[in-house]
C-alpha cells in the first residue's frame, strides 16, 4: 500500500535500502501519491500545498519542536485528524497523541567517518559494530549563548570539563566541529545528551544518536524516557543544580557502569531502530487505526503549509539577522 509522508527530508535512509518500504507499505514524498492515498503523515509541515484524499482521521501530523521554536495554531492542526507529539495545542478538535515526535536522526549522515561516501541506511545501521570503545565520554555542544538556557548549558559542560579534563571530548561549533555525529559517539562509552526542553516524552535525535552509537546516554532535559527504554540505559542530570549533575556524571563516569548497563543499552537500540523509527510508529498507527469501511475522500481537501512561502522566507532572514547581532553584540546593544 502506497502511504504519503511529507517534510522528513532524508529520513528514507530510515528504511532498508532508504527505498521507503516498512513491512508492506510503500512510504512516498509524491505529490501525485497523496492524490490517491488513503494514509497522509506530514513532519512539521510540508514545504509546499497538497491535495489528498484521505479522511481526517487518517491525515497525521508529528508535531516535533517546543513550543519556544514553533508554534502549532489550530488553523494549522485541524487539516489533520491526529497529532501525535508532546507541545500542548490550543483548539485542535482531533486526537491529540502525547509521544515523542520521531525526530529524525543524525547519526551516519553522510557515512563519512566510518569510510562511506554516503549516508548510512538502516541496513547499514543494524549491522554496525562497536569492537573499540576507548575513551570515556564525549559532549556535542556549541558556543551558542544569550538565553537561560543555552548559558546553562555551556556552564554545565565547562564545569565538567573542569573536572574530567581529557576524558571528556568536547565537540560542537566553536569548539571542535564534527562532520557526522558518528564521530563524536561511537569511539565513546558515554554521550552527554543535552535536551533543548524539559516537556514529557519530548527525545530528539540526540538521546537516538547516541543508542545508535552503542553509546550511555547521560541525559539532561525531557522526561518519560522509561515509557520506550529500559531504565537503566540512561541516567538523568538536572541542570537546575549544576554542581550536583557535574558530580553524578563524574560518577558514572569514573565507575565505569557502561559494561554493567551494555544489554540495557542494547535493548534501548533495537527499540529504537524496530519501534520507534518513524516509519514503524506509522505503520504501527495504520496497523491499529484503519478500519474496513474507511475509505478516501470523493473531494479531495487541500493542505496548506503553517506559513506562506514569502513569510517563511521573512523567518529565515529574521534568523540570520539575529545570529549576526548575537556574534556581533554578544554584551547586547547600548
Amino acid at each position: 500500500m502506497d502511504v504519503f509522508i511529507e517534510g522528513i527530508g532524508g529520513a528514507f535512509r530510515q528504511t532498508p535500502g532508504s527505498l521507503g518500504i516498512w513491512n508492506d507499505l510503500h512510504f512516498t514524498s509524491d505529490p501525485e501519491i497523496a492524490k490517491t492515498a488513503s494514509w497522509c503523515f506530514v513532519f512539521n509541515e510540508p514545504a509546499n500545498p497538497f491535495v489528498t484524499r484521505a479522511p481526517l482521521p487518517q491525515r497525521v501530523l508529528f508535531a516535533s519542536e517546543p513550543p519556544w521554536l514553533r508554534k502549532y495554531p489550530a488553523r494549522y492542526t485541524n487539516q489533520f485528524g491526529v497529532v501525535i507529539g508532546p507541545p500542548d495545542l490550543k483548539k485542535f478538535r482531533g486526537r491529540h497523541v502525547r509521544a515523542q515526535p520521531c525526530i529524525p536522526w543524525f547519526f551516519g549522515g553522510d557515512g563519512s567517518f566510518l569510510g562511506h561516501s554516503r549516508q548510512l541506511d538502516f541496513d547499514d545501521l543494524c549491522a554496525l559494530s562497536f569492537p573499540d570503545k576507548k575513551y570515556p565520554v564525549s559532549v556535542v555542544c556549541s558556543n551558542r549563548s544569550g538565553t537561560t538556557q543555552y548559558d546553562r548549558r555551556l556552564a554545565f559542560v565547562r564545569a565538567l570539563k573542569e573536572e574530567l579534563g581529557e576524558d571528556l571530548h568536547w565537540f560542537g561549533r566553536g569548539f571542535r566541529p564534527v562532520g557526522d555525529k558518528s564521530e563524536a559517539i561511537i569511539p565513546y562509552r558515554y554521550h552527554i545528551v543535552l535536551e533543548n526542553n524539559t516537556i514529557p516524552h519530548f527525545w530528539t535525535e540526540k538521546l537516538a544518536d547516541a543508542f545508535l552509537g552503542d553509546a550511555f546516554p547521560i541525559v539532561a532535559g525531557g522526561s518519560h524516557f522509561d515509557d520506550y527504554f529500559p531504565s537503566d540505559s540512561f541516567e538523568y542530570v538536572d541542570l537546575e543544580n549544576i554542581e550536583a549533575a557535574v558530580a553524578k556524571v563524574v560518577a558514572l563516569v569514573r565507575k565505569d557502569v557502561w559494561a554493567e548497563r551494555y544489554p540495557a543499552i542494547r535493548t534501548a537500540r533495537e527499540r529504537l531502530l524496530y519501534e520507534h523509527n518513524i516509519f514503524a510508529v506509522c505503520a504501527n498507527y495504520i496497523a491499529e487505526n484503519t478500519k474496513p469501511d474507511s475509505s478516501c475522500l470523493s473531494k479531495p481537501a487541500k493542505i496548506k503549509p503553517l506559513y506562506s512561502p514569502g513569510y517563511r522566507r521573512f523567518r529565515v532572514q529574521r534568523k540570520h539577522v539575529r545570529h549576526w547581532l548575537r556574534r556581533t553584540f554578544p554584551y547586547g546593544i547600548f
